[in-house]
């Protein structure tokens, strides 16, 4: 896997500087201490401070946990709340997470999780697979390629899919996709209920 890029680091520090700005800001509005939002958030108190400070690299389930303990949606972490209660999504302004050390863009193509389903955009890079690991939740996935080729594994099968191509599964089989080709594939995602 080749290290991230300049701009894949310049806009997760950039995700990172608005996710420490919007937790502090959260936290404060709500009246909690960085040591009663840890309690709450099952979290440790350096991590959230670290977080507040623009440092580490939060998981999902840690975000999740702060969203849930502030009792706002997820996604509020990343953008403003009038945006997401508009219901539209600028493509320029659509929620972005990049993990650390990976060459996958996920955005947030729907206003937030608080609602049935998720559509996301996924952009994974030429010899990347995603997840490390299987994946496996309740639910239902669709996954459409909009652009390259990938190697979809879904339980013990493997299907070859390019553009155009979709695979419709039930979420709880273990599943992750691959991009052995040597060009970017692109696709979208939706997800019911919403997974992250």
């Amino acid at each position: 896997m080749r290290p991230p890029s300049i701009r894949q680091q310049t806009e997760h520090s950039e995700t990172l500087a608005r996710l420490s700005q919007s937790i502090q800001s959260y936290r404060k509005q709500k009246n909690l201490k960085l040591e009663d939002l840890a309690a709450i958030s099952d979290i440790s108190i350096s991590s959230l401070s670290q977080l507040e400070r623009g440092l580490g690299n939060p998981s999902f389930l840690t975000l999740t946990k702060i969203a849930k303990a502030l009792s706002i949606p997820l996604t509020y972490l990343f953008g403003e709340e009038d945006e997401i209660r508009s219901g539209i999504v600028r493509g320029n302004k659509r929620k972005r997470l990049i993990p650390p050390n990976s060459n996958l863009i996920y955005e947030l193509i729907t206003p937030d999780l608080n609602r049935s389903f998720e559509v996301a955009w996924i952009e994974i890079d030429p010899g990347t697979s995603e997840p490390d690991s299987p994946f496996r939740h309740e639910g239902e996935e669709c996954v459409l390629v909009l652009e390259g080729e990938m190697s979809f594994h879904l339980g013990n099968e493997v299907y070859e899919l390019g553009s155009g191509d979709s695979i419709t599964f039930s979420s709880h089989l273990p599943h992750w996709g691959e991009n052995l080709s040597r060009e970017k594939t692109q696709l979208i995602v939706v997800i019911a209920p919403p997974a992250f």
